[in-house]
């Protein structure tokens, strides 16, 4: 074969090669995980904690999404709340949270964030034990429309007690009880 031919040969693969890269489609978005944090957090009765639902992964940013939280048990805490990060509610934003407190069901359709926290859950301790604050039917979509896959999705625990204020920060997550009593902070920001 002549140096000619190979050298024609060769430029004709390396051109249906660049038309092959070039009509690829556009990439998914990565895989991720949808959790809500604090994982747990304590609660007076008749007093409200929050919690946010945060995204792990955002490489594309967020372009819209919709989840359910629900309660587990609305004897325990109920949902009172969701407030979503950076919008409003609206004709395309919405929140509907169950008669009942056990539910909230939200759906966006124009987040436009690069933020991983989607909204924030506020739940009302009502009595004495532990419940779940769990999500469902999660849908997260980038900036082009792009569906996110979700690995998993993490709970979050309420734990209400029959004292005590209000909420602990999910700042103060990592604490430490020394033998006195006092409360020193491991990590995280004050």
């Amino acid at each position: 074969m002549s140096e000619h031919k190979t050298r024609s040969i060769i430029l004709s693969l390396l051109m249906v090669m660049s038309m092959v890269a070039i009509a690829a489609p556009a990439s998914a978005a990565t895989a991720t995980d949808v959790s809500v944090d604090p994982g747990s957090q304590s609660v007076g009765v008749g007093n409200t904690a929050t919690y946010d639902v945060v995204v792990d992964s955002v490489d594309n940013g967020i372009g819209s999404y919709e989840f359910t939280t629900s309660v587990g048990d609305t004897a325990t805490a109920t949902i009172t709340d969701v407030s979503l990060e950076g919008r409003s509610t609206d004709d395309t934003n919405t929140v509907n949270i169950s008669s009942d407190g056990s539910s909230a069901d939200v759906a966006v359709s124009s987040a436009g964030t690069s933020s991983g926290v989607l909204a924030t859950v506020t739940v009302e301790g009502v009595s004495t034990g532990s419940t779940q604050l769990s999500l469902s039917s999660v849908l997260v979509f980038d900036d082009s429309a792009t569906g996110y896959t979700i690995n998993t999705t993490n709970a979050g625990t309420v734990d209400v007690s029959s004292s005590g204020g209000g909420s602990t920060p999910s700042n103060f997550e990592n604490r430490e009880e020394a033998s006195n009593g006092d409360v020193g902070v491991l990590s995280g920001e004050v």
